[in-house]
């Protein structure tokens, strides 16, 4: 989960500046934020070589959409643990 954190904040950074300051929709990922930004790419891994600034909110989206199913399948667990100790 800590990395879904990680890239989610570091694309909430990219997001940020790229509304002030712009930039090239045809530049990676990873060359603004290392070239631009002068920062690490962590966590983003392969995405930031594959996607492009043009794609940098959907794959926001992407990966908020991502972490909220495993909230939710965490709580299911957690809720179905609380009914069969209860049960028990």
């Amino acid at each position: 989960m800590t990395e879904f954190n990680d890239s989610l904040a570091m694309l909430d950074v990219v997001l940020r500046f790229l509304t002030t300051v712009g930039g090239s929709e045809n530049v990676t990922l990873q060359e603004y934020v290392i070239e631009v930004l002068r920062m690490d790419c962590g966590g983003l891994g392969k995405a930031a070589q594959k996607c492009t600034l043009c794609h940098t909110q959907s794959l926001w989206l992407l990966l908020s959409h991502e972490r909220a199913k495993l909230l939710c399948a965490a709580e299911q667990v957690y809720w179905l643990y609380l009914l069969s100790v209860t049960a028990g």
